[in-house]
């Protein structure tokens, strides 16, 4: 996690023993800003999602494996391995005003930047 440590917010490590049939029940984000860098984000849990994952939170690592600055396929593949191997372990950045940042992203940003998948 350290190599973490210049991103403001919480960093917070979920693990789960087995994926439960009906997948994790998050729908994520991806975007690219500016600078270059990629974002994956979840914009939707469902509530029977496993895990205690808010809308906001950015995906850093699925089972060690970095997703920071992937693009949103790259990143949905390695979950998606992941899943399918059972066990899991998320590395997840939790900043308060994600949600706030994320409607706006939402609302005004170029859809050709933006996309949204879904886990299941």
């Amino acid at each position: 996690m350290r190599k973490y440590n210049s991103l403001s917010g919480d960093k917070l490590l979920f693990k789960l023993d087995k994926v439960p049939p009906g997948g994790l029940g998050l729908s994520l984000a991806g975007n690219k800003e500016r600078g270059g860098k990629t974002s994956v984000f979840v914009v939707g849990v469902r509530s029977t999602c496993p895990l205690p994952i808010e809308v906001g939170d950015e995906l850093l690592e699925v089972n060690g494996r970095v997703l920071y600055g992937l693009s949103h396929l790259n990143a949905s593949a390695k979950i998606r391995e992941c899943c399918d191997a059972g066990m899991l372990e998320l590395l997840l950045l939790r900043r308060h005003d994600a949600v706030v940042g994320l409607y706006i992203l939402l609302h005004f940003i170029s859809f050709s930047t933006f996309f949204v998948i879904s886990l299941f």
